[in-house]
């Protein structure tokens, strides 16, 4: 991928947003965004290309899977999340956890496992559905046979089927709230777990597609609960279930495209995750994901056309890495694992599915949309749920 000519740094000098004559707050934030991420096209060297910074990734994301940076200890209700993280990053980037270090990770991950099912966020933590499925999928992204074999799929299923509701959603814990979220972590982990092939199946199916059709706002995408506003995350959870338990009336396919398509930042390149918001790189996968999934919904294989690729590829690689290793949000911030993982993730989207595909130098293994693990792992952990 090449540096902008100084004509092309020209011609994107005159894009950017404008406040029309009535500064706000928000636009201010648009404003200083802009001048960010200009400021950093403009700064590279136009005789070097734009490069995946993949060693140094790497050796961040080893050094964070023994010692985590001090500020992540407000992240203690959230482990299996970490782990997630730094080994679904490690997988798409390329490189192997070693086998120690694997099994320290499913030794420490099967400490959060809640004697009644499922997985709390820590050692001594109740079950909570988000925390299961990040335990869950660490687990598989780890792929080893002890990962695998150390899930307890009784008390996973189980615990699943407890959190289901009338209405057809799901609790993330017990007495805990509702929403798309708790859907997506719970049909996520039971999909891929084979819980829907089996005769509970249609016990946790019921009346999710009745409930996804009403989280859809007017303007197409999804919010969290009904009558809520549409938001990237949202988004890609409800489609994700509509893909899982193929239902595909469940939403607007049509209307959820056209929301994403505008979720797209025309200076930028990523995505925003809600109207009138900033861009983020999470976003570059929970967005840069609806349209591989609403492909496999309405069985269109022009979705990859809707949306910029190479504008995507470049946002993450020019804008959010950080030189010592990690990516972050948006030009400004530091680093975290969260973005690190869903920029990487949004960039495998992009170059697998979108239309410009990378060369070798910048690229990343593909991973499932639905489910965010790189396909060997995705494929290995079906075929072992079903076979046990």
């Amino acid at each position: 991928m090449k540096i902008p000519s100084s004509e092309a740094l020209a011609q994107f000098e005159k894009e950017r947003t404008t406040n029309q004559g009535k500064a706000t707050d928000s636009w201010s934030e648009q404003a200083t965004v802009e001048e960010r991420v200009f400021l950093l096209r403009q700064e590279a060297d136009p005789e070097k290309p734009i490069l995946l910074l993949r060693e140094k990734h790497v050796s961040w994301l080893m050094h964070c899977l023994h010692v985590l940076p001090r500020g992540f200890k407000a992240f203690d209700a959230v482990q299996g999340w970490l782990a997630f993280w730094i080994v679904h990053s490690l997988d798409l980037l390329g490189a192997t956890v070693p086998s120690e270090t694997a099994s320290q990770v499913v030794q420490h991950i099967k400490r959060f496992e809640d004697a009644d099912g499922g997985y709390g966020g820590g050692p001594g933590q109740c079950s909570h559905l988000a925390c299961t499925f990040s335990a869950f999928m660490a687990l598989c992204a780890l792929g080893t046979d002890e990962a695998l074999q150390s899930i307890n799929r009784d008390g996973l299923r189980n615990f699943i089927l407890q959190m289901k509701q009338e209405d057809g959603s799901f609790r993330v814990s017990d007495g805990g709230e509702t929403d798309v979220r708790a859907m997506y972590c719970a049909l996520g982990v039971a999909g891929l777990a084979g819980f829907l092939d089996e005769d509970i199946g249609t016990a946790l199916r019921k009346d999710c597609g009745k409930y996804l059709s009403g989280l859809q706002a007017f303007d197409g995408g999804i919010g969290g609960e009904p009558g809520g506003e549409a938001h990237g995350g949202n988004t890609f959870c409800g489609v994700a279930c509509a893909v899982i338990i193929g239902d595909k009336e469940a939403l607007d396919a049509d209307k959820v495209l056209k929301w994403a398509v505008m979720r797209q930042m025309h200076y930028e390149g990523g995505f925003q995750g809600r109207t009138n918001k900033l861009v983020d790189s999470c976003y570059s996968y929970w967005v840069g994901a609806l349209f591989p999934l609403v492909a496999s919904v309405n069985g269109s294989k022009k979705t990859a056309e809707l949306f910029d690729a190479e504008a995507l590829q470049r946002y993450v690689l020019e804008c959010c890495q950080l030189s010592n290793g990690g990516l972050r949000d948006k030009p400004g911030v530091p680093r975290d694992l969260m973005h690190t993982c869903y920029a990487l993730s949004g960039l495998s989207v992009a170059q697998h599915f979108g239309k410009a595909k990378s060369n070798g130098v910048n690229g990343v293994r593909k991973t499932n949309p639905v489910y965010n693990l790189c396909e060997d792992k995705f494929e290995k952990a079906w075929l072992f749920f079903r076979e046990v």
